[in-house]
């Protein structure tokens, strides 16, 4: 991860907010060089503590879904409820991380290669709560969000 590390997550809340404002700045740089899609989740959606359920290679592995058990985000109105999350990633590079499944996403950081491709990081937590970090390198992006309150 560039910003955020599993040990500047632990660090106290002046520390954090500058390192949370460093990622501001920066994704704010690169804001155009992102697929809207993506952007729009980053701004709209948290994806922390969603739970992977399902990594699928797509396309003949050119492409990549990762289908998420979430939250939406809190509304002092609504609250905030279960929610899945399905991600496309169109055009990876990278290989299929199918060691995802069943982990849990702790933060989610965008960022950008040198040939301005999008890279989606993952800081995440087995079960036992042991940490990882994988990335995600892309052409472009799309989502399905189904909030569960929509359900009832």
């Amino acid at each position: 991860m560039r910003f955020y590390t599993q040990e500047n997550l632990d660090l106290d809340w002046e520390d954090y907010e500058k390192v949370r404002n460093a990622y501001s700045s920066h994704l704010a740089s690169i804001r155009r060089q992102l697929p809207l899609p993506l952007y729009q989740l980053h701004r709209h959606y948290s994806l922390h503590d969603a739970e992977v359920a399902a990594v699928l290679p797509l396309r003949n592995g050119k492409d990549l879904g990762i289908l998420l058990d979430g939250f939406t985000n809190y509304d002092r109105k609504t609250g905030s409820d279960r929610c899945t999350f399905f991600l496309h990633f169109i055009g990876c590079t990278t290989e299929t991380p199918t060691h995802l499944t069943g982990r849990e996403w702790r933060v989610v950081e965008l960022d950008i290669t040198e040939d301005s491709r999008p890279i989606l990081r993952i800081l995440h937590y087995d079960r036992d709560r042991n940490a990882g970090e994988d990335e995600i390198v892309f052409n472009d992006f799309d989502f399905y969000l189904r909030d569960s309150r929509e359900w009832q």
